[in-house]
């Protein structure tokens, strides 16, 4: 699939997963870039279960960025003790145009971590709760997408009222 990807025009980055990292195709949720003042940063973020933390490789991953700017990236790392999780743009959806970031709770979505990083790049945060059949949506990602000028969003799964009304209202 990288052969095909890169025969189009694409550059990619691999990094090689180690065993037992079935999820590992989802390096979306360790970490994200942004763009802060000219300066680029990778955020490294804490993961919610063991064999997903043993999918982050960032000095690979530094390695690899580096490459493509003149400007290293700073790291803003959130893993501190693992007593919280926020699994990056998996549960983060971000509207760059009008910068907001909305996020689902969740045991992978902590909101204390979501602000400090809304803070820093200059996001306002919007949170909710999204419920499926099981209970508790864990990735925002699999109820909202937001793109240019459409947003895709799975209202019903809001159950309060009031987190529903935010969304939308934000979202116009």
């Amino acid at each position: 699939m990288v052969a095909k990807i890169r025969a189009n025009g694409i550059e990619v980055i691999v990094l090689e997963s180690k065993p037992n990292t079935p999820d590992a195709v989802f390096p979306n949720n360790w970490f994200s870039t942004h763009l802060i003042d000219n300066q680029p940063y990778v955020f490294i973020y804490p993961m919610y279960t063991q064999n997903r933390r043993n999918e982050v490789k960032v000095d690979k991953l530094l390695e690899q960025l580096n490459k493509l700017t003149t400007t290293n990236y700073k790291v803003i790392d959130l893993r501190g003790d693992y007593s919280k999780a926020l699994e990056g743009t998996g549960v983060f959806i971000f509207d760059h145009e009008f910068k907001t970031a909305y996020m689902s709770l969740s045991p992978k979505a902590d909101a204390q971590l979501a602000q400090q990083v809304c803070d820093k790049i200059g996001y306002k945060l919007v949170t909710f709760t999204s419920y499926d059949k099981k209970g508790p949506i864990y990735h925002t990602n699999v109820m909202l997408s937001i793109g240019e000028h459409l947003a895709i969003v799975c209202l019903e799964s809001i159950k309060s009222a009031i987190e529903r009304e935010l969304v939308i209202k934000t979202l116009q």
